[in-house]
């Protein structure tokens, strides 16, 4: 499971999805997404799963009265890495040699 505030990105191809249920919206392979809710979401075949809800996308209510969720399996969460520079202005500092000059 997921943690609601958590980003997530899609690793799923919905075009399945999107012929089935064309009145749904669907993640795009790729993009990131923040988890609004955990869900016990049912499959297309009608099997309980675990799955999420997604702040960037808000359906509409489905025949058993719940809104149409997105298997958990179907993403990763995002991993970020906190950017630091420091490495790579050190590159860019010529580093002073000790040269003994003869004398």
């Amino acid at each position: 499971m997921f943690r609601v505030g958590q980003k997530v990105v899609c690793i799923s191809d919905f075009a399945k999805g999107r012929a089935v249920c064309p009145f749904v919206e669907f993640p795009a392979r790729g993009s990131v997404y923040t988890v609004r809710s955990n869900v016990i979401g049912r499959t297309m075949s009608g099997e309980k799963e675990p799955g999420i809800l997604l702040h960037e996308i808000s359906n509409s209510l489905g025949p058993h009265g719940q809104e149409y969720s997105f298997c958990i399996k179907q993403f990763r969460p995002v991993v970020e890495r906190k950017t630091d520079i420091s490495i790579f202005t050190q590159m860019l500092t010529p580093k002073r040699a000790n040269v003994r000059v003869p004398g």
